[in-house]
């Protein structure tokens, strides 16, 4: 499973107990996003999460098995010896993809193909209709793609190249360059007991629900409007510092929540301002419509997951 996003520039050294007691520190004072990947033995590795700079999963990869640690149980089987360790600093995106892999370990299917497949191969992924992660590896490139119905989330798609990171998939690109090169293609299905699956579920409703509302609105009183609607949420955002961003009507969480309570307030006010703006032009009845109907477009599990936050139009207008 490691190195995650091999082709990132990195840091590899030797490692004992109370050096990584000073890396940690470190990663604490800088704020960092990454991961510290420590190899104890040949089928032995832990894996430390960093989101600005706090710990935000600790796992134990040994005999097929991914498991959850406590702080005080990453150095519990580690005697004085120093091991082979690499840190890595990561975009958000890139730590959110590793903890979902590292929770919904191990992969249900493996495969090794040419790289002019790659692509009917994500197209027969997104066939099935599941929510999960792919991982895809190759020489030239080394990331992750969320699935969820089955289709590529275009705001949860992360990958290291020799040019640095990307938030789109590389494949043509890459194909076009490499063509020769041999890709190695992981699914891991989404576990719904896990807490990476119930933030998941939450921003994807949310995501979903603000992007068919938008799309509405837009349709009802054009371009012009709804970027200046964009552009005053993307403002508060920064001033209230909710991580959130829009991208036309996609919304993108640039923060790792750690639970769904975590986000659900964020999430809540923004739905709020939202919803004043387009009050303020087409009217609290029509606004309530558009909000029913881009609603009712959502799934059962992210309509439930909403309602279990408080996320219902009636908070909200």
């Amino acid at each position: 499973m490691l190195p995650f996003y091999r082709q990132a520039l990195d840091s590899q050294l030797l490692c004992s107990r109370a050096y990584l007691h000073n890396l940690q520190s470190l990663f604490e004072r800088d704020q960092v996003n990454g991961l510290i990947e420590l190899h104890l033995r040949e089928d032995h590795q832990i894996v430390l999460a960093y989101t600005r700079g706090e710990l935000a999963g600790a796992f134990r990869l040994r005999q097929q098995q991914s498991l959850p640690l406590q702080p005080e149980q990453v150095t519990a089987d580690w005697g004085a010896e120093e091991v082979p360790a690499r840190t890595v600093n990561l975009p958000v995106a890139g730590v959110r993809a590793a903890l979902q892999a590292l929770e919904w370990y191990p992969p249900q299917q493996q495969d090794e193909i040419p790289s002019t497949q790659v692509e009917k191969y994500i197209e027969n992924s997104q066939a099935q209709g599941d929510n999960g992660l792919l991982r895809i590896q190759s020489p030239s490139a080394d990331g992750f793609m969320l699935l969820w119905r089955g289709a590529p989330v275009s705001s949860e798609v992360i990958f290291s190249t020799r040019s640095g990171f990307s938030d789109s998939p590389p494949a043509v690109r890459m194909i076009q360059d490499q063509p020769s090169e041999t890709w190695k293609i992981s699914f891991y299905p989404a576990r719904e007991e896990t807490p990476t699956y119930q933030v998941l579920l939450l921003r994807m409703g949310v995501v979903t629900w603000v992007e068919k509302h938008l799309g509405f609105y837009q349709q009802f009183v054009g371009q012009k409007l709804l970027l200046s609607l964009v552009q005053d949420l993307n403002m508060l955002s920064r001033q209230k510092r909710w991580g959130i961003q829009l991208v036309g009507t996609v919304l993108i969480d640039q923060r790792l929540r750690s639970n769904a309570e975590e986000g659900a307030p964020v999430y809540h006010a923004m739905l709020q301002a939202l919803t004043r703006q387009v009050v303020q032009v087409i009217g609290t009845r029509f606004a309530q419509q558009l909000l029913s109907e881009s609603l009712s477009a959502l799934g059962e599990p992210e309509q439930n997951a909403l309602n279990m936050q408080g996320l219902t139009i009636s908070s909200i207008v």
